[in-house]
């Protein structure tokens, strides 16, 4: 599939290979499960969904925003296999879109395939990991400031280390967004002043930079999801293949550290800022290019983002890359 792009005054076609339960109110559950099907303005879902459960409009929005770009994509998966525009993934190690179906009373295919469903679905399931992190009542998740959810969406994102997922959906609520997605959808909210030193503590203040690449961090893959080699004595590196991730950052970044994944890239880049992540050496063999003999001679770069959603190509990505 190609991506027509126009930069600079030039276009060029750039081909891109893509690679225990708490119980939900019952009046709630009811009421979404009759209006689910209904055609609504997202902006407007998000807001009712925001008042259904409690959980700040900022937090939905940037989390559909970092997920997604506010894209259902008809029930197709993330690289990670997260759903929809709110990421509720379900994985053997992870399964917040059965989670939500359950709160929900819905079948897992509508939150699949349903905006409502899905905002609704995730809602409900930052209510309920919430209630139970803080061990409130209901009303009282309402009380908490948007700097308290930050623990939550840990949990939600089923991430063993999601700082990186963190940083990146509160980055948007503070600096604040108003674009378009691909679908024509305005994505708008913020900025709302954040406490940022109060993430200072989850910020890793040791960071390491890649050998290879210094601009870039060094995170490296799960050593069962590539070959250990000595590049470019035992193979010649002849080419760079590029690919775009069908997922976010740091899902991308987390699914590769998965051994389930039997998949890697050397290089991951972020669209919002062009942000690098290494995850394999130069020197090693990524299993990117889905044939031996192209992994053996190349350097794989994944670019977040979906392949058919030209809005995630940012110059500032296009910079890095």
């Amino acid at each position: 599939m190609t991506c027509r792009i126009e930069r600079w005054g030039v276009t060029a076609m750039v081909l891109l290979l893509s690679l225990s339960v708490l119980p939900a109110h019952a009046a709630r559950s009811v009421a979404t499960q009759s209006a689910v099907g209904e055609a609504l303005d997202l902006e407007d879902l998000f807001f009712e969904a925001s008042e259904a459960f409690g959980v700040p409009v900022e937090i939905l929005m940037a989390l559909g925003y970092t997920e997604s770009h506010w894209k259902m994509r008809d029930g197709a998966p993330s690289i990670d296999f997260a759903y929809g525009i709110m990421g509720l993934r379900e994985r053997d190690d992870i399964d917040t879109l059965g989670f939500a179906a359950k709160l929900l009373d819905l079948p897992r295919e509508r939150l699949k395939r349903e905006p409502r469903a899905n905002i609704f679905g995730a809602a409900a399931v930052l209510e309920a990991l919430a209630r139970n992190y803080y061990q409130f009542e209901v009303e009282s998740v309402r009380e908490l400031p948007l700097e308290a959810w930050e623990p939550v969406l840990r949990q939600y994102s089923g991430m063993p280390d999601a700082t990186t997922y963190v940083l990146q959906l509160y980055t948007p609520i503070h600096r604040g967004i108003d674009t378009m997605n691909d679908a024509g959808q305005r994505i708008h909210f913020g900025p709302v002043k954040i406490d940022l030193a109060s993430f200072e503590d989850i910020e890793p203040q040791d960071k390491v930079f890649s050998q290879d690449y210094p601009p870039a961090a060094w995170d490296p893959a799960a050593s069962c999801n590539y070959t250990w080699s000595e590049r470019p004595a035992s193979y010649p590196i002849e080419m760079v293949v590029i690919h775009v991730t069908e997922g976010s950052y740091a899902g991308t970044i987390s699914w590769f550290k998965n051994c389930s994944a039997g998949a890697s890239a050397h290089y991951v880049i972020r669209s919002s800022d062009g942000a690098v992540t290494q995850m394999v050496g130069n020197n090693a063999i990524a299993w990117h290019a889905g044939n031996w003999d192209y992994n053996t001679r190349s350097i794989g770069i994944e670019h977040e983002g979906f392949i058919s959603e030209c809005s995630w190509f940012t110059d500032a990505m296009y910079r890095s890359s």
